[in-house]
């Protein structure tokens, strides 16, 4: 159920949800289209190995321990863009949103599994230097 709150976490982190945009838009900013390719290419691959790797949760552990990996600096941008507010423009949130609902499917065999939730774990948002 972790990796769950973890899935569902990392598609908030990419922006509030269109209400919440629309209230408080003057205060919120878009990702740049980099940024908006980056978070949506990150997702993308997590996505894909999650599917990939449904059936066998050490291979799906393993999976998304390596995109944490390989898309460590994406992950970063991502938390310090929620952070600044910033928000994914209202078709990249359509693309996250569709993308999520093939990954929670995906882990519903692995959500239990130890090793998925330490790979899910390691996409905390940094803890601040104060």
């Amino acid at each position: 159920m972790r990796a769950l709150r973890t899935v569902t976490m990392l598609i908030a982190l990419a922006g509030a949800s269109t209400a919440r945009a629309e209230d408080k838009q003057a205060e919120e900013t878009p990702l740049t289209a980099f940024e908006t390719e980056k978070l949506l290419a990150f997702f993308g691959d997590l996505v894909d190995h999650a599917v990939k790797h449904a059936s066998a949760c050490p291979a799906l552990a393993a999976a998304v321990d390596g995109v944490v990996v390989r898309h460590g600096e994406t992950i970063k941008m991502s938390w310090a863009a929620k952070k600044a507010k910033k928000t994914l423009p209202k078709d990249a949130q359509a693309k996250l949103d569709q993308r999520a609902l093939e990954m929670v499917g995906a882990l519903r065999q692995c959500w239990d599994h130890d090793g998925v939730k330490a790979a899910f774990k390691r996409m905390k948002p940094p803890k601040d230097d104060k």
